[in-house]
């Protein structure tokens, strides 16, 4: 009573199998963590180029000058995750509105993207713009 008989060739096959889901388990929530952090880089990307949208467009001059520091100020440390960081502001005119718009851009690379780089992945190009019009 209580004898399991099992054959010589089932034998460790739990193992085995246990030992693959868990990589496979283990690779999908890494790359969930991955892209989690990703759209949170890719958020303060959008609040950097708002704010700063918002506070340079009701100087009297210099809107562009303004806009990447402020920018930066906003970005903080989410710029370490980002290779490299490219920040512009441009005065565009529609129609008779002037507008300030900021472009913030970069290629986010986290710590699970430096390991998919060796299998030719990892690397994802965040962008983000504000539009805000001139006082």
């Amino acid at each position: 009573m209580g004898v399991v008989n099992r054959r010589r060739g089932e034998r460790g096959s739990i193992a085995v199998e246990t030992a693959i889901s868990l990589v496979v388990l283990t690779t999908v929530i890494l790359a969930g963590v991955h892209f989690g952090d990703a759209m949170v880089v890719r958020q303060q990307m959008t609040a950097a180029a708002q704010q700063a949208a918002r506070v340079c467009s009701v100087q009297e001059a210099g809107h562009e000058a303004c806009a990447i520091p402020q920018a930066e100020i906003v970005l903080g440390t989410s710029v370490n995750r980002c290779d490299p960081v490219d920040l512009r502001a441009t005065l565009q005119v529609f129609g008779n509105v002037e507008t300030l718009r900021v472009d913030v851009s970069c290629r986010y690379v986290g710590g699970f993207s430096r390991v998919m780089q060796r299998f030719g992945g990892g690397v994802i190009d965040l962008q983000a713009q504000a539009t805000h019009p001139l006082r």
